[in-house]
């Protein structure tokens, strides 16, 4: 569909995204990636402009908008040709679409003359749930909110930069917070973001921090659940347990993919069954040493649980977030959607 417009909102949102973005568009050459049908042509002079779409009705409406102007479908942008330099790189709510935004903000970067400057928008990950209702009812597109890859907040957006070259040197949070500006230029030699260790603690304490919240609601539900088995319906503490750790397994899924670890790629079929191995080891592990505390050595069931969590929660976190749900990367160069 021709720049996403079924969303009552969608032109409102659009005008947002262009004003956010227009004050970092002062002259030299302008590519705009995920063009749509032009918009931001109107504040580009024709021989500055180049707007690529992977849709090719969008393209060919924006040329007939806009007959002084280039644009280009996805494919020959992509068709090998050599590219002149562009001086700003405009990508408004496109990258959330990208399956692989770290190969894809590298492709971008290495279009980037020397002090030019990368601005895009994407949705904040903590309005997903907004933005999805929204587009069921139909105040946005439901056809952008169905081509969500994943939504990118700054710590993980600041740390693919810093893998494509690039430092964050201004961001901020508009429409109510729901959405996010962010303006990216080449990383300069003497600069500390250079190295990703200026920016990924910042990704590892927040997910860390996340990761710890949900391990506590888990715990406290497993327990909650194993003693309320137990105590008030006299089910055997072994089965109470694993009925316990059951439930989490699914409810942990759901917040460690939308909630905890917020820029992950890949299905969630492929995610479901990577999470549903490991949290098979884990449990028969967390499993079997319960009986081994409980059973065996007579520890008191509460007090084998409590061991039993401690242990397994810095192993835990570390494979989810390095194995289940990682950041993309490897080096190819996947197609941005437009928003």
């Amino acid at each position: 569909m021709p720049n996403q417009v079924s969303g009552v909102l969608s032109p409102f949102l659009r005008a947002c995204r262009l004003r956010a973005a227009r004050p970092f568009i002062d002259g030299g050459r302008v590519l705009d990636m995920g063009c749509g049908t032009g918009a931001l042509a109107d504040a580009v002079a024709p021989q500055q402009y180049l707007g690529v779409d992977i849709d090719a009705e969008s393209v060919r409406l924006a040329r007939r908008r806009h007959p002084e102007h280039t644009f280009l479908t996805l494919d020959e942008f992509d068709d090998g040709r050599p590219l002149p330099g562009f001086d700003v790189i405009v990508a408004l709510a496109v990258i959330e679409h990208v399956p692989d935004p770290g190969p894809w903000l590298a492709r971008l970067a290495a279009c980037l003359n020397p002090g030019g400057q990368f601005v895009l928008t994407t949705p904040h990950p903590a309005w997903r749930r907004v933005h999805d209702l929204g587009a069921a009812v139909g105040l946005f597109s439901r056809e952008a909110a169905e081509e969500h890859q994943a939504l990118l907040d700054q710590p993980i957006l600041g740390e693919l930069a810093v893998r494509a070259g690039l430092e964050m040197i201004q961001s901020r949070r508009f429409l109510l917070g729901a959405n996010q500006l962010f303006v990216l230029r080449p990383a300069r030699p003497d600069s500390p973001s250079r190295s990703a260790a200026g920016v990924a603690p910042l990704r590892l304490t927040a997910a860390f921090g996340r990761f710890g919240l949900l391990a506590v609601f888990s715990a406290m539900m497993s327990f909650g659940l194993t003693i309320g088995l137990h105590e008030l319906a006299g089910v055997p503490a072994s089965a109470a347990y694993a009925v316990a750790l059951l439930v989490a397994f699914v409810v942990n899924f759901l917040a460690m993919r939308y909630a905890v670890f917020v820029a992950h790629t890949g299905s969630a079929r492929g995610q479901f069954a990577l999470h549903g191995l490991t949290a098979i080891t884990f449990r028969a592990g967390e499993y079997a040493a319960f009986l081994l505390l409980h059973s065996c050595l007579d520890l008191h069931y509460i007090l084998a649980m409590v061991v039993i969590q401690g242990l397994s929660f810095l192993g835990k976190f570390f494979v989810y977030r390095n194995i289940v749900f990682r950041l993309p990367t490897r080096h190819s160069c996947p197609r941005p959607a437009t928003a």
